[in-house]
């Protein structure tokens, strides 16, 4: 069984603040949020006090309705991070279908696939194609597992550190 952290109430209002806005941008009746105000201690929405008495019954079907709708939002932002390429990864969509590929092997293939002057260290060709000053191009080589200084753009085993 896996043991979720129970966020701080802090952690949930830094949350409720940064989806507040692109919640009610998104929601598909704005004029609703004339009848409520968010509570930042209890997250939802809540009828506005001093509400004239004749919305009473409109005000509880909007609070329920926008509520809902944010309890929607809210699991779906939860799941789409969870759904999130790992971090050093890249998709791609391919014949129809996502495929995932690490990031420092695409680098690797894309920089080979593009080296056309083979008298070029494989250094040299890095700075190039990054733009990149000549010690962080040594460092990408030795991060690619390739000889800097080889003309011959080879990765032998990676070491993932």
């Amino acid at each position: 069984m896996e043991i979720k952290e129970i966020p701080t109430l802090e952690q949930k209002q830094a949350f409720w603040a940064e989806q507040l806005p692109n919640f009610e941008s998104k929601y598909w009746l704005p004029s609703h949020f004339e009848f409520l105000a968010f509570d930042m201690d209890q997250g939802n929405y809540v009828i506005k006090e001093y509400l004239d008495p004749s919305f009473e019954d409109d005000a509880t079907e909007i609070f329920h309705r926008v509520n809902t709708g944010w309890a929607m939002w809210k699991k779906a932002i939860k799941f789409t991070e969870k759904q999130a390429t790992p971090e050093g990864f890249v998709l791609e969509l391919e014949k129809g279908r996502f495929v995932q590929y690490e990031l420092i092997d695409l680098l690797t293939r894309s920089l080979n696939s593009s080296k056309v002057l083979k008298t070029n260290t494989n250094w040299v060709h890095v700075v190039r194609m990054l733009n990149v000053g000549s010690t962080v191009a040594h460092r990408i080589c030795e991060k690619l597992g390739v000889d800097p200084e080889s003309t011959k753009f080879e990765a032998k085993e990676l070491s993932h550190d």
